[in-house]
């Protein structure tokens, strides 16, 4: 094979993946895959009650095998389209097919349990939705914070859980017999559950157990968990500032140097600091590659038939 034939070849690979990208990344594909998903979901809902599946088990089954056939293709075009590194960049695409890989697995007899994780791919629509997509930008980001809070709240917990354990041992072992118990009652006064029959049980022996338990709702219900709140919230907010600051940003430098054409917009390497890389500008770039390497093969031929040509002529008598 010459080396004209290699990058035809490699010229109709790069374009069958370029048009391969353009497809998955489409908001047609994207939706009808994410449609897909819901439906998936609802019918393996379906498939927990007994009656339904008496009537219709034959057509889940039908449905369920038909959209994972759906599900491998696609997994299958977007490893091709991406390419296998730029595939495993994304956690998303490994989460996917992980969940498809297990469904495959799926031989019958014991494994069948394995089918159900499929619906895991319903949370491929927290990438969809902004709105969640802030949300769970926002826990990621506070999850320093949370986890100090946790701990001081774990800290809190110990401390009340060792008084109530000596002072109400002897007298409610049901609740507060040993340390584990004593925490785990602990936890349901903090959630306000029946916390008033627990107290008023004490209060009977001790009059003034009242000031633990109210401190205690207080320390932890009141203020720790409306802490917790408060960070989450922050972090949110900050997340959704700095997008907004980014957009704006974005905008100004656009209204700041306006471009003659849309084509030569999207030609500048300077645009591309400005916003992601598109698949059109993707598709221009690997094309101005292979040009320029057609073009690097033109020449390379060129100086080839020179030397030859040099090299076959006589040398001249001295």
């Amino acid at each position: 094979m010459t080396a004209s034939q290699d990058g035809a070849c490699l010229s109709r690979w790069i374009r069958l993946r370029n048009s391969l990208n353009l497809i998955m990344k489409s908001g047609i594909t994207r939706n009808s895959v994410l449609a897909l998903i819901i439906i998936n979901a609802i019918t393996l809902g379906m498939e927990t009650s007994k009656s339904l599946e008496a009537v219709h088990g034959n057509l889940l089954h039908l449905i369920d095998q038909a959209i994972l056939c759906v599900f491998n293709v696609e997994i299958t075009l977007r490893i091709i389209a991406f390419g296998p590194k730029k595939f495993i960049r994304s956690r998303w695409n490994v989460f996917d097919f992980i969940v498809i890989a297990i469904s495959l697995v799926y031989n019958g007899g014991d494994l069948a349990i394995l089918r159900t994780f499929r619906i895991l791919r319903v949370l491929r629509l927290v990438s969809a939705v902004p709105a969640i997509r802030r949300v769970v930008n926002g826990l990621a980001a506070s999850i320093s914070s949370v986890a100090a809070v946790f701990l001081l709240l774990f800290i809190v917990f110990y401390v009340f859980a060792v008084i109530a354990t000596h002072f109400y041992a002897g007298y409610s072992d049901e609740y507060f017999g040993s340390i584990g118990r004593s925490m785990f009652t602990l936890f349901q006064i903090m959630t306000l559950a029946s916390w008033s029959d627990i107290a008023r049980t004490l209060m009977k022996i001790y009059p003034g157990a009242w000031i633990f338990f109210i401190g205690f709702i207080v320390i932890t219900t009141f203020t720790m968990l409306n802490l917790l709140v408060g960070i989450i919230v922050n972090t949110m907010h900050n997340i959704v500032h700095i997008e907004e600051e980014g957009y704006q940003g974005v905008e100004r430098r656009k209204r700041s140097k306006p471009l003659p054409n849309e084509q030569e917009r999207r030609t500048r390497k300077h645009v591309h600091a400005d916003r992601p890389a598109t698949p059109m500008d993707l598709v221009l770039s690997e094309e101005r590659m292979l040009g320029r390497m057609h073009l690097m093969q033109e020449q390379i031929s060129e100086l080839k038939a020179l030397l030859a040509v040099k090299n076959s002529k006589p040398a001249k008598p001295s």
